[in-house]
This record gives C-alpha cells, sequence and structure tokens, in this order.
C-alpha cells in the first residue's frame, strides 16, 4: 500500500503531457542495409519542420513511426525494403519524466492498467530517459489523454 501511494505521488508530479496526430506506423523486416536506410531517411528530413519519428528495433523487425507529412521521405528511403505492416490515424500521447522515473516501481503497469480498464488498444510503445509515448488509433486518444490525464491529477 505503501509503494501504491509512492507511486500515485510520483505520478500527481509529471509533466507536461503532448498529444500529436497525424502519425503512421510502419514495421519493416530487419535487415543488415536497414540501418543505413534510415540514416538515408533522417538525412531527408533534415530540413523539414519539426515532426514526429522514431525508430523501434526488435530482435527481427524495425518499427517507424512518423509524422504523415514524413511518408514520403520515409518511402524513398525504404525502397527496396520488405514492409510487413502499415497502420494510419495514429495518435500520440507523450509524458514528460522526472530523471529519477527508472527508479519507480510500477510506473509503466499504472499507466497500461489504467488505459487498458479505459479500453483502448495501444498500438506501440516508445520511451527515452525523460518520456514515455504511447501510440494509440486516433479514434482512441481522447479517451487515452482523459484517462491519463485523471490519474496525474495529485491525490
Amino acid at each position: 500500500l505503501k509503494m501504491q501511494h509512492k507511486l500515485q505521488q510520483f505520478i500527481g508530479s509529471l509533466g507536461d503531457i503532448i498529444v500529436r496526430s497525424n502519425l503512421v506506423a510502419y514495421t519493416f523486416k530487419k535487415t543488415p542495409v536497414l540501418p543505413s536506410k534510415q540514416a538515408q531517411f533522417i538525412t531527408y528530413i533534415a530540413e523539414l519542420p519539426n515532426g514526429f519519428h522514431s525508430f523501434t528495433g526488435g530482435m527481427e523487425e524495425t518499427t517507424v513511426v512518423v509524422s504523415e507529412d514524413y511518408i514520403p521521405a520515409l518511402e524513398k528511403a525504404m525502397k527496396g525494403e520488405k514492409r510487413l505492416d502499415k497502420t494510419r490515424n495514429l495518435s500520440s500521447i507523450t509524458l514528460r519524466l522526472p530523471n529519477s522515473s527508472s527508479d519507480v516501481i510500477g510506473l509503466y503497469y499504472f499507466f497500461f492498467k489504467h488505459i487498458a480498464s479505459a479500453g483502448v488498444p495501444i498500438k506501440e510503445i516508445i520511451s527515452t530517459t525523460n518520456e514515455a509515448t504511447f501510440i494509440v488509433h486516433s479514434n482512441d486518444v481522447n479517451a487515452a489523454f482523459a484517462t491519463i490525464n485523471t490519474i496525474k491529477k495529485p491525490l
């Protein structure tokens, strides 16, 4: 019970919630040339306005989530790669996390539990040291945001 209270206090101290829409997720089979094609994509978008992109590499596949404006650049860079999936109409919800977040037991579980209980499927999860991003279908973003915003309020 003490750990649960500590977790809820920590969640109440989280930073801003950032919502982005018009995202697309591509999943490609992992190949030896895929990293160079990712670098090529980064070169293509270097001069474009601030959009969203994220690479997540698994054992056998790599998922790339991008703003719709980046689709032409991504498809040009990934030409010849085996695409396993493409999902449009996605949105992201990003939470800014304090530096100490990696020491908090159950932090991600807490969000997963509440988002799942709201009936929202999570398409992808992207995390960095100080950010947690949930990729959801755009028609679910309002429910996911409301859920996260409600549990984020301090007790």
